[in-house]
């Protein structure tokens, strides 16, 4: 239990790091002539992207509708996490 709740919450905080800490910059500076909220637009769609299963966009059917709640809902986690 400790070693996985270790885990856990290493990987929270180093993906909040990356895509909070170095992915808004990044994009901010370089895509959007430093505006910063082109940077969180993107850095929230990528990740909302990186948390589903982008194949099950072409499969159509219920892997399409949860795959696309799937996305919906990163979106809002995304947004929240980088106001």
């Amino acid at each position: 239990f400790a070693l996985s709740a270790l885990l856990a919450s290493l990987t929270g905080v180093v993906e909040e790091v990356t895509f909070r800490g170095q992915l808004i910059p990044f994009f901010a500076n370089r895509l959007a002539d430093g505006d910063i909220l082109t940077g969180a637009a993107i850095s929230t769609f990528l990740f909302a992207f990186l948390h589903t299963n982008p194949t099950s966009f072409f499969k159509g059917g219920d892997a399409f509708l949860d795959n696309a709640v799937l996305l919906c809902l990163q979106l809002v986690n995304g947004a929240a996490f980088v106001t």
